[in-house]
């Protein structure tokens, strides 16, 4: 058997590219080496893909990733000829760029790239996002987009593509930002809470969910008095600061020109807790003479002084990642104490002083690479849309059957962990539908709770629509359970399915338990004893869970 990937990577941004397209596998368009941090993950594609040749200046860059396993990738189609000539409605452009654009979506699961049509659309990669659909209803499915200020005015243009139309798509926009004063500078652009949000590492984020019909752009500024002038240190920003999101929140980290009150260099962490709001938390600082000053710094033996901001772990973000003498090292920020060092490697050879935070990616990996099973193995898959209906069909008939056999004055229920929550919440669609997936018809009994422990919910292609459906949707009482640290399962694909469930009429609770992986404890099997009695009134005579 193969061994399990890491649950994250520190993913290069720079590509590798192959000497010949026959140095992949037959079919592939990419191949991924995954090691667990803090080594750095290496995505490798062919020449068909980058037929140029790898430069300072001209060099595949993947530009986001996105925890579904998709990644977007901008790799320039050789050097051009002539002029791009975009000639749209309300747009004619001449753009004299020195190589021909070229934009892909990697499916890092299938090992599949996708290029994206008429690419000279595009005005600035800096700009352009990656999100997937969130919920299962979206299953597969992405937007790929660009933030396109018009200068000197109130509006924008937001540029999407769709995979479900497979077309671009341009949305006007109000501009929440005085463009006559600054333009927005692109520092990249973060999937987070079902929308996208356009960083300026110098100002604030600008957001919005590009799936909506009409789009509205909303202004996060950044915490008070991190603001800075038009174009201040905008070469090395991104040495010193980042925004991320680490443990289902938004984060502000910031090391440029941070001070203690006793002059000394400090980091601070800053929360975004609620995307609908712009006011940040602080959650800690600290001085770099307290964490050179540990046991743990010293024993690394690297030099002390002002390191290079790499990224904040996705899962902890107690933890932030430097670059410092050819090593990146975790420190463990509120205990002043460094928990991994490691020499980095990079594809292309980057001096310590060209080094920043845009050259890695804190990459959350789909449980398919970090299963240790082949991407189609049964359920893996299933978060992202590639259910095994047959094989969930068999085992809801066999839990369906097995409770035909109680007495009907017996409260009936399915609980499960992990594959068997996918089962047990695969029961419940089935139950208000009356029927499986297969066009069989349910077993004649009734549901009255499912419990899932760190599960999903599987894709089955059925909505629970029609009075009698939700009519039975609402008499099924539902209890989902999940640690936000789950490195298998993504705790936040919970909270969407939780969502999608209520919005079909089921009777939803919803209860998170800090700091859990993927495991279940005896405070959760507490938890269930305390909801399971008020709602289904278990008779002392009858105790079967």
């Amino acid at each position: 058997m193969a061994s399990a990937s890491p649950s994250w990577v520190i993913l290069g941004r720079v590509a590798k590219v192959l000497a010949a397209d026959a140095d992949l596998p037959p079919g592939a368009d990419l191949s991924l080496a995954l090691p667990a941090p803090p080594r750095v993950a290496l995505l490798t594609i062919p020449p068909r893909i980058f037929p140029g040749q790898t430069t300072s200046d001209n060099f595949p860059s993947v530009l986001a990733v996105d925890r579904s396993g998709l990644l977007l990738l901008h790799a320039s189609q050789g050097p051009a000829a002539g002029p791009a000539i975009v000639d749209l409605p309300g747009r004619q452009e001449v753009c004299w760029r020195p190589f021909v654009a070229g934009y892909f979506v990697l499916d890092s699961k299938s090992a599949s790239a996708f290029p994206l049509p008429n690419p000279e659309r595009i005005m600035n990669p800096g700009r352009l996002g990656l999100i997937a659909s969130p919920g299962p209803e979206g299953a597969g499915r992405y937007m790929v987009a660009e933030l396109q200020p018009i200068a000197g005015g109130e509006q924008a243009d937001l540029l999407c593509f769709s995979s479900q139309s497979g077309q671009w798509d341009r949305k006007t926009v109000a501009y929440p930002l005085p463009s006559r004063s600054r333009p927005l500078t692109p520092n990249g652009v973060v999937s987070h809470s079902g929308r996208l949000w356009w960083v300026d590492l110098s100002w604030g984020l600008i957001t919005c969910d590009p799936f909506a019909d009409a789009p509205v752009l909303s202004f996060v500024p950044l915490p008070p008095r991190k603001a800075l002038k038009y174009g201040e240190d905008c070469a090395v920003l991104d040495k010193y600061r980042r925004v991320a999101v680490s443990r289902g929140k938004l984060r502000f980290v910031d090391m440029y020109k941070n001070r203690s009150s006793f002059g000394s260099a400090q980091i601070s962490v800053w929360t975004l807790a609620d995307p609908d709001s712009t006011e940040w938390t602080l959650e800690y600082e600290a001085t770099f003479s307290e964490i050179f000053n540990d046991a743990s710094f010293k024993a690394t033996r690297l030099t002390r002084q002002l390191p290079v901001l790499a990224l904040i772990h996705p899962r902890d973000p107690d933890v932030v990642y430097f670059f410092l003498d050819r090593h990146l090292f975790s420190v463990d920020v509120p205990d002043r104490r460094v928990v991994q060092c490691e020499l980095y490697e990079l594809v292309e050879e980057l001096s310590g002083k060209s080094i920043a935070t845009r050259f890695v990616h804190a990459w959350r990996l789909p449980p398919a690479l970090r299963s240790g099973l082949d991407v189609g193995g049964r359920f893996i898959d299933s978060l992202y849309g590639h259910d095994d209906i047959h094989g969930l069909d068999y085992w809801a008939k066999k839990c369906a059957d097995y409770l035909s056999s109680d007495p009907p004055d017996v409260k009936l229920g399915i609980g499960g962990f992990g594959m068997g929550a996918a089962v047990a919440l695969y029961s419940a669609q089935c139950f208000a539908m009356g029927r499986f997936a297969n066009g069989l018809p349910y077993p004649p009994i009734t549901l009255d709770f499912v419990i899932g422990f760190s599960g999903w919910l599987p894709f089955s292609g059925m909505e629970s629509s029609g009075t009698t459906a939700r009519r039975r949707a609402a008499h099924l009482k539902i209890l989902l359970l999940h640690g936000d640290d789950d490195p298998q399962v993504p705790y936040e694909t919970s909270i969407w399915y939780a969502e999608f469930l209520r919005t079909s009429g089921f009777s939803v609770d919803f209860r998170t338990f800090n700091r859990l992986q993927h495991f279940w404890t005896y405070r959760e099997m507490d938890y269930v004893k305390q909801w399971l009695r008020p709602r289904i009134a278990l008779p002392r005579r009858h105790g079967r869970l």
